[in-house]
């Protein structure tokens, strides 16, 4: 399979980078680092200044401090990774209502 040219890669924020993190290293870092080789991958700091892109991956933050339905109205498609928050399985349910 072909990769696309680096014009028509769509567009991946991945953050918030937090360098202090572990889990940002393993699941941030690396993941970023493997999907540049498809995506424009843009890194960002803070959840405040969320960049505008096709796709969001957020590492480790609860959901719950990021304006995702502010971020749904650019059409941007999320994907959320929840590192070392939810200590059950029933979490999430809850979380989600």
């Amino acid at each position: 399979m072909a990769v696309r040219s680096v014009r028509s890669k769509k567009t991946l924020a991945i953050g918030p980078q937090l360098s202090n993190m572990p889990s940002w290293n393993w699941v941030g870092e690396d993941t970023a680092k493997e999907l540049e080789k498809y995506y424009a991958v843009i890194k960002f700091r803070s959840l405040d200044n969320i960049p505008q892109s096709d796709y969001l991956m957020l590492v480790k933050h609860p959901l719950r401090k990021i304006p995702i339905q502010k971020i749904k109205q650019r059409k941007t498609k999320v994907i959320y990774c929840p590192i070392d928050f939810y200590h059950n399985p029933k979490q999430p349910i809850v979380t989600g209502k």
